[in-house]
């Protein structure tokens, strides 16, 4: 609930659990749509990205988030469907925000699975060029703490997109076990603290560390470093003072459609909280 995913079903109601054929037909009714989040400098608050968050927007069960029907989608290997889709909304939107003279470039999760495609690098860029967004508008995101099976493929794979002008950011930093070996094989260009990590960490003072470290070695290593899952404002003190460059969470903003970011930036940029642009796009729930 941190960076603003509403759990699968909620109250005394069992939770929908769709199946793969229906996910399918979902895909090919697009049913699917992308929900928003700011990210704002912690030190100025500036706008320099929103996160997309993908729902289902089911005709009996209204909308779902991941949790509902990403396992289900993996496991029947409908990821990159999936993920393709994203794409494709997001490529919308950009271009519906381009034409209200707001630019914002993109951001969309990779799921690990989808790394051993050796194909995966031509279709995203394909899709970028003919929607006629420049490749540097775009970044994909790598789950730090889900294992990737082939190496070689994925090093393939992320090496060509970010030769071609892509970002590259490393999702859920610290929430696994081979972070510094992840940060050492691939060029990644951001660094997004777990939101289990920074949620609360001014009630927990150990964690003041290993952010502090988490924070320097993103500097160290010249990328962007972002912290998900702000809810308090001791928590996005304590994130400005240890040297984080962005913020993400419910203290910013909660997730809006596409439609809602224009406005929303507007009455943040004319009370003075929010400049710049930018936007990132997740899959998982």
């Amino acid at each position: 609930a941190a960076s603003g995913r509403p759990a699968c079903g909620g109250g005394l109601m069992a939770s929908p659990r769709p199946a793969a054929g229906e996910i399918v037909a979902a895909l090919q009714a697009r049913q699917f749509e992308l929900y928003y989040q700011p990210k704002t400098a912690l030190k100025d608050g500036a706008l320099h990205g929103v996160e997309g968050l993908i729902r289902w927007r089911h005709p009996r069960h209204g909308l779902l988030s991941p949790a509902c029907f990403l396992p289900q989608a993996e496991a029947a290997s409908l990821v990159d469907l999936l993920t393709m889709e994203a794409l494709r909304l997001a490529l919308g939107d950009w271009r519906r925000w381009q034409a209200g003279g707001l630019s914002l470039p993109l951001s969309l999760n990779l799921s690990p699975r989808s790394l051993a495609d050796p194909h995966l690098a031509e279709q995203l860029m394909a899709a970028v060029i003919a929607a006629g967004v420049p490749p540097r508008a775009v970044t994909f995101e790598i789950i730090e703490h889900e294992e990737i099976a082939d190496l070689a493929t994925a090093l393939r794979i992320l090496i060509k997109l970010r030769m071609h002008g892509f970002g590259l950011a490393l999702d859920d930093y610290g929430a696994g076990h081979a972070s510094m070996l992840q940060l050492s094989r691939f060029p990644f260009t951001e660094l997004k603290l777990d939101r289990r990590l920074v949620h609360g960490a001014c009630r927990r003072p150990h964690m003041r560390t290993l952010l502090a470290h988490a924070a320097a070695t993103a500097r160290e290593l010249g990328v962007t470093s972002v912290a998900e899952g702000i809810e308090m404002e001791q928590d996005r003190i304590l994130l400005r003072d240890i040297g984080c460059d962005l913020a993400q969470g419910y203290l910013i903003a909660r997730p809006m459609p596409a439609a809602a970011l224009p406005l929303w930036h507007g009455k943040s940029a004319a009370a003075g909280k929010v400049t710049g642009t930018g936007a990132v796009i997740q899959l998982r729930p």
